[in-house]
């Protein structure tokens, strides 16, 4: 599983959508309840422009797995991109709550308290993502510890 979810991230990488899909296609056969599959498919769907399709998997992916911190940041970054802001400061929330050491939880943050005008907080969100990012890993642990 771990194998062909980590193919499909190279082939979204390096823009060959369709291989990346087949891959989620095989990492599907051998768990069709991986959160993560959910989560890279989402990924390659809104490399394709599939929006409505990207945000079906993340909610799936966070359905299968609520913990799917990764998935939920990538709803919040959607909906904010379509000024859902309401539906942003929850998915949020959400991320920092079950993530509070996510650099990008608190970058994303910090964009939503810039948007609605609180600039002292949205500071304190970056210098906050600033330093969790100069200690974060190159691979998460959470990551490492799920495929191994």
């Amino acid at each position: 599983l771990a194998l062909w979810n980590f193919a499909s991230e190279i082939f979204l990488r390096l823009g060959k959508l369709h291989d990346a899909l087949e891959c989620i296609k095989e990492a599907k056969k051998i768990s069709p309840i991986a959160s993560q599959v959910f989560y890279n498919e989402s990924k390659i769907y809104e490399a394709q422009g599939n929006t409505e399709e990207a945000i079906k998997g993340y909610n799936k992916a966070i359905q299968l797995d609520s913990w799917n911190v990764d998935s939920t940041l990538e709803l919040a970054r959607i909906y904010f991109q379509s000024k859902q802001i309401v539906s942003v400061e929850d998915f949020l929330n959400s991320a920092v709550r079950k993530r509070p050491t996510s650099h990008q939880a608190w970058y994303q943050y910090g964009l939503l308290l810039q948007e609605k005008g609180d600039h002292e907080q949205a500071s304190e969100c970056f210098l906050t993502s600033i330093s969790l990012e100069e200690t974060a890993p190159i691979i998460p642990f959470y990551y490492i510890s799920r495929n191994l």
